[in-house]
């Protein structure tokens, strides 16, 4: 009895809203369409009544196996059995549609019973919200104030290290100068080296003549008086420029066995020059 005033009621009140002829198949529409994540929609529905009487329907609002929710509506005969539900877009794929689960007819002076309809879904909506392009957050002042901080210190660290750069370039081309001097220096010590040498041997060779030695028989290659051989001049030569190259070797490379080569060079040098003093003089 309760259940009947109340739809008795309800008729009363809302009648004259819901007193329009019937669609002729189920619809589904939106406040506005959903566009972008976050958006707030209400979702529309309407599904004709066909049973021929009043009835008390349950109607669903599902997204995909997710139903977002639901509501009690009351229809009358010939009218679509219509409802709505605020809904909140999110990212991904969708497909909205409406439907009727439970339905009941209702009919004056008698309990509600359940009754069937033909078509009792509407159509799904399907479409795809798509998260939008992150957006580049603007530099806070503090970040602001790191980057100038960072550029002054480049700044001072430039200004301070120009100097030394400077300064290392000019000691590295003083020692390269230096370093051509020295070789220079050398080069003449060597020149000098030879000319003393080569003087020397010319000296040895006008005095044995002048003391009244001779070479004879150049042709059988004998030799009489004064024995005068180029191998006891040109050994002198050679060997001191040997000496001389292993000095300069030993002040440049400053290694212990370069001091033993040239130690054992100059034994050998005396060795030969003993061997030569102990010759007999024909």
């Amino acid at each position: 009895m309760n259940k009947l005033l109340f739809t008795l009621l309800f008729i009363f009140w809302t009648g004259p809203a819901m007193a329009q002829s019937a669609s002729a198949e189920p619809r589904l529409w939106y406040s506005e369409l959903p566009q972008e994540p976050n958006q707030t929609v209400r979702i529309y529905a309407a599904i004709p009544n066909t049973t021929g009487s009043d009835v008390l329907a349950k109607l669903e609002f599902v997204d995909g196996d997710q139903v977002l929710g639901s509501l009690t509506t009351l229809a009358l005969v010939d009218v679509d059995i219509n409802g709505w539900l605020d809904w909140t877009v999110s990212v991904g794929d969708h497909s909205i549609f409406a439907r009727i689960v439970d339905l009941q007819k209702s009919e004056i002076g008698l309990d509600p019973s359940e009754v069937s309809m033909a078509v009792t879904t509407t159509a799904a909506h399907e479409f795809v919200i798509v998260a939008p392009a992150p957006v580049a957050s603007e530099t806070s002042d503090d970040e602001k104030t790191n980057v100038e901080t960072i550029k002054e210190s480049l700044s001072t660290a430039r200004d301070v290290a120009g100097p030394i750069f400077s300064r290392t370039r000019e000691i590295l081309e003083a020692g390269s100068e230096k370093l051509a001097e020295r070789r220079d220096r050398l080069q003449e010590d060597i020149e000098s080296a030879v000319a003393e040498a080569a003087a020397e041997d010319s000296e040895v060779l006008l005095s044995s003549t002048e003391d009244g030695e001779t070479i004879e028989d150049r042709e059988d290659g004998e030799v009489k008086g004064a024995e005068f051989s180029t191998e006891q001049t040109l050994p002198s030569v050679w060997q001191r420029l040997g000496v001389l190259a292993l000095g300069v070797g030993v002040w440049l490379l400053k290694t212990w066995w370069a001091v033993v080569i040239i130690i054992l060079i100059l034994i050998r040098m005396l060795f030969k020059i003993f061997r030569r003093k102990r010759r007999p003089v024909y």
